[in-house]
């Protein structure tokens, strides 16, 4: 898609020694996706929330819920993903970010969080769509992709950019975790990124869903990141 642009570092800029977007207003409060795979929406929403107040000066909550019932049937309509044999799947089951990005992209919006609540996480799947212009809360002209496994770029994206969308491997290794830091030298395998999160401090990983109980059972399923326009 010609609205993927790839990530390149500013000339001359220096990285901060830390950098906490929460202290700039840049960050909704934590948000709990509940019983239901989508990690994912909440990714894509603190990304595009950062964005926004980064564009007007003004933080809006939006809306996971929107992307949870809308992005499946939007997906089931591209001739990219009838070519690679998608079949609709609920949101529940998991998906990526990139895909909510493009849906927002495509869609003219994303609904504000008010005016569309989130309860996929209490009855386990999605619901019909019913996005409205009327309530949309940020737009999305483009996508910004960062090299795989390039970490200096993606430190050099949060501090130029704001919060971050990546997706990590969650597997074994990350059972144990309950709080704090820890080194993790598993660097993953293709299509095994089975958690969603928004980086928004230099150095610290502030999930949009509870860090702790999130990374301790990630319910971001595999199926759907085979799927790429």
């Amino acid at each position: 898609m010609s609205n993927r642009i790839l990530f390149r570092a500013p000339m001359n800029t220096k990285i901060p020694d830390s950098l906490d977007w929460r202290d700039h207003g840049y960050v909704t409060p934590v948000k709990d996706q509940g019983d239901c795979g989508s990690c994912w929406t909440f990714s894509a929403t603190g990304a595009l929330e950062g964005q926004h107040k980064r564009a007007t000066g003004r933080l809006v909550s939006l809306s996971e819920q929107n992307l949870v019932d809308c992005v499946p049937g939007w997906v089931a309509q591209q001739d990219w993903a009838i070519k690679q044999g998608y079949r609709y799947r609920d949101a529940c089951e998991g998906a990526n970010a990139e895909l909510a990005f493009l849906y927002v992209m495509a869609n003219g919006g994303i609904d504000t969080e008010s005016s569309y609540p989130y309860f996929a996480g209490q009855v386990h799947h999605g619901g019909k769509c019913h996005f409205s212009k009327r309530f949309v809360g940020a737009t999305n002209r483009d996508v910004l992709e960062i090299r795989e496994g390039d970490e200096e770029d993606l430190r050099m994206a949060v501090a130029t950019y704001g919060p971050v969308s990546v997706a990590i491997d969650a597997g074994n290794d990350m059972d144990p975790y309950d709080k704090g830091f820890r080194l993790y030298s598993n660097t993953g395998k293709p299509y095994h990124l089975v958690n969603q999160l928004i980086l928004t401090p230099l150095g610290v990983l502030q999930s949009q869903v509870q860090v702790g109980h999130e990374i301790h059972q990630p319910r971001c399923p595999r199926r759907w990141l085979r799927y790429r326009p």
